[in-house]
């Protein structure tokens, strides 16, 4: 009924790396949707991205600053969780991927089970890149993984950690793994973006 549907509204929403693409997008969706109470935490301060939200509900911090990210869960106390916050280029070097996507996944679930927040949904998005180069033209979730990037192994091993904390402790965890997206102010240097720049700029001449 509309009074379930409005209380459901009203239920605070935590979206990590809300500066990034997929971010900016999602809050869009859910305040669309009617959602009142969204939050948003990214190491970016507050930008044009953020603005979607008030100041009041944007937190910047680091996802591997464990205080800062206890701090903001403490206070927000999210019945669903979308983890965006990650770094997908191998540029970055395994150490700094690693601590970003392994460590502070491993810091969120630690502090929602600390906080008893077991109701709470948390989204992680996993990535085709743990599949690697299967050479297979149809793949599906049972293909097996064989990652070939930093990243996709961090991928692999943020899903095995989520999973862990789902069969040990109950965590509510949702494991989707994302393929090629692309959205308006995707960085231009991404191949979707790349190519949609090359078209128009062949059309203009």
């Amino acid at each position: 009924n509309s009074s379930k549907m409005s209380n459901n509204n009203k239920a605070p929403i935590l979206v990590t790396g809300c500066n990034g693409l997929a971010g900016y997008w999602l809050i869009e969706k859910l305040q669309q949707l009617g959602h009142k109470n969204i939050y948003g935490l990214d190491l970016s301060p507050h930008n044009i991205v953020a603005q979607k939200l008030s100041a009041a509900n944007f937190f910047q911090g680091d996802i591997t600053d464990r205080s800062r990210l206890q701090e903001v869960i403490a206070k927000t106390k999210p019945s669903t969780i979308f983890h965006l916050a990650a770094l997908m280029d191998d540029r970055y070097g395994q150490a700094l991927i690693d601590k970003v996507n392994i460590e502070g996944t491993k810091n969120l679930l630690e502090i929602v089970l600390e906080l008893k927040l077991l109701s709470t949904k948390i989204l992680i998005p996993g990535s085709s890149a743990v599949y690697g180069e299967t050479g297979l033209e149809l793949i599906q979730e049972n293909t097996p993984t064989a990652p070939k990037t930093l990243y996709g192994n961090s991928k692999k091993a943020q899903e095995a950690l989520a999973l862990d904390h789902f069969q040990k402790h109950g965590i509510q965890v949702y494991l989707p793994r994302v393929f090629n997206n692309t959205a308006p102010y995707e960085n231009a240097q991404k191949v979707c973006s790349s190519l949609a720049k090359q078209v128009v700029e062949h059309k203009l001449g």
